[in-house]
């Protein structure tokens, strides 16, 4: 289990990487035959936010300012952010394995899609490279990324660094995920209110 830790939001800060630390603690300990229940909604991408390894916090927080304030929409932001996030793109999965997993979503997102609700912590990332540089390039927020960032993006692009998981990585089999809640079941309480 995972005592309660406070994160930071909108922006990641000094909270919620020392939550995401705490989650990798957790994580660490999951055998075969653990259970995994993750509880995800909206806000979770900066809560649980922390860069992978080699990035530096200021520039990952940085990068949340930038697509915050780009205009893009959340699947868009979150196909950014969870590029470069530590827990995003299914690897709090990876993280997890061998354990089976269930998670469960509350949706913030238009649509309900499960890998952009906190960027997708349990779920594959449908998103390519090269659907990441098309965002960044259309927004004109590419060369404004830290050049680690950008790095990380060209290793990808040559194949140097791995694609973030996709569905057919094997730790997907041992996960459920299904969104229990969305923007619809929160109107409708509020109209019978």
């Amino acid at each position: 289990t995972m005592a309660s830790v406070r994160g930071d939001h909108p922006v990641p800060g000094r909270h919620s990487f020392a939550a995401a630390a705490r989650l990798a603690e957790t994580a660490a300990g999951m055998k075969s035959n653990d259970i995994a229940l993750v509880l995800i909604s909206g806000g979770a991408s900066s809560l649980i936010g922390a860069p992978l390894s080699g990035m530096s916090e200021a520039d990952f927080a940085h990068l949340y300012e930038l697509v915050l304030n780009s205009g893009l929409d959340v699947r868009q932001m979150n196909a950014v952010r969870k590029r470069f996030s530590r827990w995003g793109s299914g690897r709090l999965a990876l993280a997890l394995a061998p354990a089976t997993i269930h998670c469960l979503a509350i949706s913030d997102v238009i649509g309900d899609d499960i890998s952009s609700i906190g960027s997708g912590p349990c779920v594959a990332d449908p998103y390519t490279v090269a659907d990441v540089l098309e965002i960044l390039r259309h927004a004109k927020l590419l060369q404004r990324l830290a050049p680690s960032f950008r790095e990380h993006l060209a290793g990808t692009q040559r194949g140097v660094i791995p694609e973030t998981p996709k569905q057919t990585h094997p730790a997907f089999a041992h996960v459920t995920a299904r969104v229990i809640v969305n923007n619809r079941s929160a109107l409708e309480a509020a109209r019978a209110k």
